[in-house]
């Protein structure tokens, strides 16, 4: 194999690496859960089936406060065809950067890295949707925008395939 192809192949698997909180280590402004999340905010979403297609519209009311150890995030969320539920979330910070949260629909514990303005959580949680409920493992990321603002793209998948994608804007302070 020429040099010119090992380079190519080499660049084309480089492209293929997932990307990590590590990336975004200079992004500003700096995103720290205990120092944006307490308080309040405003939040709106779309969740898109994999294929695209808008499936949910909503809203979340959010309401944090951070203890001096932990984070509490409670989230009220209104869908657009009028049905509501709420997530009480409680976080711990576990090192440099790390997090754990847990959460009643969360199974086991959330795992987190913050770096940067981003933040990357992984968990796998219980999505009710009608009368279902399915159990989905969530790709959460959090990226830090504006001193008010963290768009939030996870991506949802079931045995390995994707099922759908929220996006979200948070807005944190008075509605």
């Amino acid at each position: 194999m020429t040099l010119k192809y090992t380079a190519l192949l080499l660049f084309g698997l480089a492209a293929c690496t997932p990307m990590q909180p590590a990336d975004f280590a200079t992004g500003k402004p700096v995103l720290t859960l205990e120092g944006f999340f307490p308080g309040h905010e405003t939040a709106y979403g779309i969740f898109y089936d994999r294929g695209g297609t808008v499936k949910r519209q909503f809203a979340v009311d959010m309401n944090g406060r951070w203890d001096g150890r932990s984070l509490f995030l409670d989230e009220y969320f209104t869908y657009s065809d009028g049905e509501k539920q709420e997530r009480h979330w409680t976080f711990h910070p576990v090192g440099s950067g790390a997090w754990v949260g847990i959460a009643p629909d969360v199974i086991g514990e959330a795992t987190g890295q913050v770096d940067g303005n981003a933040l990357e959580l992984h968990y796998r949680m219980d999505v009710k949707s009608g009368d279902s409920t399915y159990r989905l493992d969530v790709d959460d990321w959090l990226f830090r925008e504006a001193p008010t603002v963290i768009l939030d793209r996870a991506e949802f998948t079931k045995f390995g395939f994707a099922v759908g994608q929220l996006q979200l804007v948070i807005i944190h302070g008075p509605s």
